[in-house]
């Protein structure tokens, strides 16, 4: 019997078999780790083609998308709850939920080998590519499969009280105070009531890590593909400091590429074998004219790698193996590519320089922006006279000898800004300053206080939704008893003010990480534009913070009705070595683009005027341990305000 013979009979027996066995070892062969074999599988007859991808519903895809990631419904379906007293929307179930199972799996399947091959040992990508059209919409198109796995993540479980406790091990890296901790603990640490009094037991808890979390740490373990890696720690910042200058499939990568940092922080490439310590880069002097032609030469080629309707034909693979990423020539003439140092230290020293940059640009103040980490608006452009304009007042600053807090010292003043800032409904987070944030304050941590504190903090599965610690007590030692108004009188009310719900999970007690630079640091910093100095160092301050709802107004954006913005008021610490105590106020509340904006008003007096203003975002999901990343700068926006990142997190 010849062996075509035995093939096709194998075949036909398997064929033979019930659907449903053939659909259950395909499920299996899934949840076995070797999910490519259903492609494979489906190409070995039109029979198999058309059980697997002309199946009239997504009964199987559901079933292979189960046995390897988390059900997306439980998660997707509190983004649609409303627990305030009076619901927007109405009542919703897991039926409710619309999920492509097949395209989510596949693509994720897609994005898993894409990593894999371009961070292994044998990749071979050439650095003339690394701005190509293809190149580019295959790094986006990966980057969003990860952040698609984040967003999906299973809940927190709803029956765990998080009651931030300290790790037997090593209890001193915790503890900041008699009752809470700097940091919070791993989720693992987390324990279960005995009961109404919510004590704490000392047997574990219920908890069950995330599989969409444990594969995502699996797919970026050995860091991200250089052409993602070059654009956090290469040798200049893509699209220049504020990144205006970028092509629209760039500016949209790139800002996926920041919110993967933002929530994962740097990931430099991991090179096992040790053997590889540079490669070579495109020369940022030479490749902006050549991306910009490429752009443009390669503008049709996008319908090429859309699936055409059944799935599997023009999937994702087709877009990352194309013959050119694979090309034997690489080029490496120096006026097109430079060696550089891939060492994991020198990426991380690269990383945190670019970081700076980014983080410390006086320039990025702008009106545009709300003075926050927000994107200049579609319709802005950016305005250089106004740009260069700055730049007298840093020279005149540096040539005079005084410092701009000595009482006889003046800066030049500059026109009053009259545009008024955008509104909630045209703000998007700008994730690209927002990963730079996150590179900047977790590097100052490490430097701070090691790495043993900051496994709850860093921790990526402090990015699902109601990851953080939520207790019992509002009471903090490190800050005073919350104030009574005099005379029993209160606040007058908002005539505004609706029934709402914390849906945010403001009210609790926080820590906040505040950095800075020396203002003639900053100063000499924006004009060199460098950030070179390897004696540069960063103020880093931790400080405690509570918070506490106030009361609701209507959601300013219509696609979310079941989140009213929240209002709140709290206490933080004063300035280092005194004891004073800020006032805060602020409010929390959705863009246009579905982040969770919080701006925080500090002052010195209860009914002083604002002097500092916290403009954040939400990493994760709602309600995650991970927490707010942001920027600072002065309340009243005046002319050569300071600016710096922060980071704040909820530790009860």
């Amino acid at each position: 019997m010849s062996m075509v013979s035995q093939h096709n009979q194998s075949e036909s027996r398997f064929l033979s078999l019930p659907s449903e066995l053939i659909e259950n070892t395909l499920v299996c062969t899934s949840s076995l780790g070797f999910p490519e074999a259903i492609a494979a599988v489906a190409q070995t007859c039109r029979d198999m083609r058309a059980l697997i991808y002309g199946a009239p519903d997504q009964h199987l895809w559901r079933e292979i998308y189960l046995a390897v990631f988390d059900d997306p419904r439980p998660g997707l379906q509190i983004d649609r709850q409303d627990l305030g007293p009076n619901p927007s929307l109405p009542p919703s179930s897991s039926d409710d939920i619309d999920f492509e199972w097949g395209a989510e799996f596949r693509q994720r399947v897609w994005a898993a080998n894409y990593f894999a091959r371009s961070t292994g040992p044998s990749a071979n990508i050439s650095p003339s590519l690394y701005n190509s059209f293809k190149t580019m919409t295959s790094d986006l198109d990966a980057l969003e499969a990860l952040l698609s796995v984040v967003h999906t993540a299973e809940p927190f479980p709803p029956d765990i009280i998080r009651i931030p406790v300290a790790l037997n091990s090593n209890a001193d890296a915790y503890i900041s105070s008699k009752s809470y901790p700097i940091f919070p603990p791993l989720p693992t640490a987390y324990n279960s009531p005995d009961g109404p009094s919510g004590q704490s037991s000392s047997t574990s808890s219920t908890y069950r890590p995330s599989r969409n979390i444990e594969w995502l740490q699996s797919t970026i373990a050995n860091g991200l593909p250089p052409s993602l890696n070059i654009r956090l720690s290469g040798l200049d910042q893509s699209g220049g400091s504020q990144a205006l200058w970028q092509s629209q499939i760039e500016s949209k990568m790139m800002r996926a590429l920041g919110k993967l940092t933002a929530i994962t922080g740097f990931r430099p490439i991991i090179h096992d074998n040790g053997g590889i310590t540079s490669t070579p880069v495109p020369n940022p002097e030479t490749t902006a004219t050549a991306e910009a032609q490429d752009q443009e030469d390669n503008s049709d080629d996008a319908d090429d790698d859309q699936d055409n309707g059944d799935g599997d034909t023009e999937s994702p693979e087709s877009a990352v193996d194309e013959p050119e990423t694979r090309e034997e020539g690489v080029q490496t003439d120096s006026n097109l590519t430079l060696p550089i140092d891939m060492s994991v230290a020198a990426q991380e020293t690269r990383a945190r320089r670019l970081a700076r940059m980014r983080v410390y640009n006086m320039h990025y103040l702008d009106v545009e922006r709300h003075w926050g980490p927000f994107l200049l608006p579609s319709t802005a452009e950016p305005d250089m006279a106004a740009l260069d304009d700055r730049l007298g007042p840093l020279v005149a600053l540096l040539v005079n000898a005084g410092h701009p807090n000595d009482d006889n010292h003046t800066l030049p003043v500059a026109a009053p800004n009259l545009t008024p800032p955008p509104s909630p409904d045209r703000l998007r987070a700008d994730w690209a300053y927002l990963g730079a944030v996150r590179v900047v304050v977790e590097t100052n941590l490490l430097e701070s206080v090691g790495t043993d504190g900051l496994s709850g903090l860093l921790s990526l599965e402090g990015l699902r939704r109601g990851s953080a610690p939520m207790g019992l007590h509002d009471d903090d030692p490190l800050l005073p008893p919350i104030p009574v108004p005099a005379n029993g009188k209160g606040k007058q009310k908002d005539p505004e003010e609706v029934t709402g719900w914390d849906w945010a999970g403001v009210d609790g007690i926080w820590r906040r990480c505040v950095c800075w630079m020396d203002y003639r640091d900053l100063i000499l910093h924006n004009l060199s534009n460098g950030f070179n100095d390897p004696t540069l160092q960063e103020a880093v301050r931790i400080v405690p913070m509570r918070l506490r709802v106030s009361h609701y107004t209507p959601a300013k954006i219509p696609q979310f009705p079941h989140r009213p913005t929240i209002h709140l008021e709290g206490e933080t610490a004063g300035p280092a070595g005194t004891s004073g105590i800020r006032r805060i106020r602020g409010t929390v509340q959705m863009i246009s683009d579905g982040s969770i904006r919080w701006t925080l008003y500090s002052s010195a007096l209860e009914n002083g005027p604002d002097e500092w203003v916290t403009e954040g975002i939400q990493v994760g999901e709602v309600t995650s341990v991970m927490g707010i990343l942001g920027m600072w700068t002065g309340a009243q926006h005046a002319h050569m305000d300071p600016l710096g990142p922060f980071w704040a997190w909820k530790v009860n």
